[in-house]
């Protein structure tokens, strides 16, 4: 009979005495071989991670030094995320206004309760108003009607607005302008100004030119951004619902004019700023000096002689460009008036070009100057003059006149509803009322390189040439 093995029993614990895993020398030694290898590999491994790590937050920092205004990937991810989750929530918000206790005409706005404020400016109007948001809870619309938000929609929009100065780069230039790519030009410009600061004295603004809530490919890009940021569409799109129900006309035009007169002297206006009104010394000095030269050049269209080798072997160069002048109207938003090189040459609105006389050339460029630096800056885009008409849709006349060697720093001026006869502006510019004469002379002078114009005749790839050298901005 087999009698089963009973393993021995150690004698003061009464368990039994197993047998160790280190009972050879031979078992013991590969065992201890093989754990220092693992721990080698381990630490090999961990130092590697470790390496790697330092490498990619070495990378990281720099990249974030080198272009700090780009947001991470994951931190643009959020903020879409949180102007989409916003804009969903807020949507609609002007449809849930209630009446401002008393009515809009009892409101009376104060510059520290102001949140933000929406501008347009549009060929057709170039001071209209699209919204503002007082605190705590007051909104003032593009009709002028005074109402009061939910707790919700006021605080939404307020955060919307200050996403989208905060955290979108900056343009660079006039307003932080983002300009969308479209086929032709005259398109309206929003521009936004958020109160960063208490009491509403430090504002952050941006504007984009051609919103219509559905084309965002850039006219040129924004550092890497060849598309308008979500920001901006979101925070456009959501204020612009204060323009529902907007007629022209219509507006109250009483409260309106009580928020502009409240806001920062940069936004009271797109066109119309406080300017600084010249000496009647100055005035009289500048008018005399204008009325010598007019006479003088008058008629100078009529003077002009051939370019050698004709209009088609004539190549422009930007550092010789003087002046330019364009026109937008409804039919021609980028209508090409004239332009001025250097020693003598002018090319007209039919893309002609021709010899100017030296008194000739000499005076028109002396008028242009004179036009840009000694009449006051009427503020706004393209420091644009408005006459008063009786009607809309007039055109624009643009004159930029360089001011420095190279053809690379110009001054501009542009005046609306120039027809050579009026003079009374739509809103005084300072204590101006009416068009300066600097202003009349040079439009008028210049507006001869019109003569004998006719639309569809014109010598379209001459005029290319010199659109061609002109600065962007132009």
């Amino acid at each position: 009979m087999n009698k089963s093995k009973v393993p021995a029993f150690d004698a003061e614990s009464q368990r039994p005495r197993l047998k160790s895993p280190y009972s050879s020398s031979h078992s013991s030694l590969g065992d201890l071989v093989e754990k220092h290898q693992s721990h080698l590999r381990y630490t090999i491994v961990a130092t590697s991670r470790l390496c790697l790590a330092g490498l990619v937050l070495v990378t990281s920092l720099l990249f974030y030094f080198r272009y700090p205004f780009q947001p991470s990937p994951h931190m643009q991810q959020q903020t879409v995320a949180q102007a989409a989750s916003v804009s969903h929530a807020i949507a609609g918000w002007h449809d849930r206004l209630a009446p401002y206790p008393g009515g809009s005409q009892s409101f009376h706005p104060k510059r520290k309760d102001l949140a933000f404020v929406q501008l347009r400016d549009t060929p057709v109007q170039a001071d209209a108003f699209t919204a503002a948001l007082f605190a705590p809870d007051v909104v003032v619309d593009a009709r002028g009607v005074v109402s009061t938000l939910g707790k919700d929609d006021w605080q939404g929009l307020v955060d919307v607005a200050k996403r989208a100065v905060t955290q979108t780069p900056q343009t660079g230039g006039p307003q932080n302008q983002w300009r969308i790519k479209h086929e032709r030009t005259s398109y309206p410009i929003d521009w936004l100004r958020v109160a960063t600061a208490s009491e509403g004295d430090d504002f952050k603004e941006v504007s984009v030119y051609g919103f219509d809530g559905v084309r965002e490919e850039l006219e040129e890009p924004v550092g890497e951004i060849k598309v308008l940021p979500t920001e901006l569409k979101e925070v456009f799109n959501l204020i612009g619902e204060a323009r529902d129900g907007y007629k022209r006309g219509n507006e109250d035009l009483e409260v309106i004019q009580r928020v502009k007169a409240i806001l920062p002297p940069a936004a009271t206006s797109l066109h119309t700023t406080t300017a600084t009104q010249p000496s009647p010394h100055m005035q009289q000095q500048t008018v005399a000096q204008a009325t010598s030269v007019s006479p003088a050049i008058a008629g100078w269209h009529d003077r002009l002689t051939p370019y050698p080798g004709g209009s088609q072997s004539f190549y422009p160069k930007r550092k010789d460009l003087a002046f330019v002048q364009l026109r937008s109207t409804m039919m021609q938003p980028e209508g090409f008036t004239a332009a001025l090189f250097a020693p003598d040459v002018v090319v007209d609105a039919r893309g002609v070009v021709s010899m100017l006389g030296d008194d000739d050339w000499q005076g028109l460029v002396d008028v242009a100057k004179r036009a840009v630096t000694q009449t006051p800056q009427a503020g706004g885009f393209r420091n644009q003059w408005r006459i008063r008409h009786g009607s809309t849709c007039h055109p624009i006349d643009l004159l930029r006149v360089a001011t420095a060697s190279e053809g690379d720093n110009f001054k501009e001026v542009s005046v609306y509803g120039f027809d050579g006869g009026r003079g009374e502006l739509e809103q005084p510019v300072g204590g101006i009322k009416v068009l300066p004469t600097e202003l009349k002379e040079v439009f008028n002078l210049v507006g001869e390189a019109r003569d004998g114009y006719e639309i569809g005749h014109e010598d379209l790839e001459v005029i290319q040439r010199v659109k061609a050298i002109l600065r962007p901005a132009v």
